[in-house]
């Protein structure tokens, strides 16, 4: 996970494929928070794993080369995720 650049292309398709189900899992969550399904201590949690997540070269990585995330994911998560990420750096 220190660098998806060198993985095979079978790995890096299953590291998409994971990086993918991963992330629906993490939109999901950032929905019913802002549905008002989740209370703020498990959003709280779930955010701290995202960043977890991210903090990670290649999963960070992954986020920044992928060209089709606004088809793969809402653009309220995308955004989201931008920002959070640009607050990391």
């Amino acid at each position: 996970l220190r660098d998806s650049d060198h993985l095979s292309e079978e790995d890096a398709q299953r590291f998409s494929m994971w990086m993918t189900n991963l992330l629906m899992g993490f939109e999901n969550v950032h929905y019913q928070y802002r549905a008002g399904m989740l209370d703020d201590d498990r959003w709280r949690l779930r955010r701290s794993q995202l960043g977890i997540t991210f903090s990670n070269p290649a999963t960070a990585g992954w986020w920044k080369k992928s060209p089709n995330k606004v088809e793969m994911f809402g653009p309220e998560f995308v955004e989201w995720v931008e920002e959070q990420r640009s607050k990391a750096a």
